[in-house]
């Protein structure tokens, strides 16, 4: 936790951007679907070489919610991102959420 937040939202760092994309999600949930959400901003990961023993890495998430699969969807939307920011070698990690 942080001392003295200007806000209650800024009272906790972030190391993920999933909890929020989720939060919007469910906020949104009467839209119409599918809903396709994105967040691109930083996160506090540990890092022990650091004299504060944490640093900030830039990071983009994004959910897509519907009632048909979007994985074409979600793909091009990355591919095209990866495209614009001239990243030639980029990877997709799996989420470690469960499935049910």
């Amino acid at each position: 936790m942080l001392a003295n937040p200007r806000t209650i939202d800024y009272q906790v760092v972030r190391t993920s951007l999933l909890s929020g994309l989720l939060k919007t999600m469910h906020s949104n949930l009467h839209e119409a679907h599918p809903i396709c959400i994105y967040e691109v901003s930083d996160v506090v990961l540990k890092d022990e070489k650091q004299s504060r023993k944490a640093r900030n890495e830039r990071h983009v998430a994004g959910v897509w919610g519907g009632k048909e699969g979007g994985f074409e969807q979600v793909h091009g939307i990355i591919d095209r991102l990866m495209v614009v920011m001239e990243a030639p070698n980029y990877t997709i990690k799996e989420s470690s959420c469960k499935r049910s």
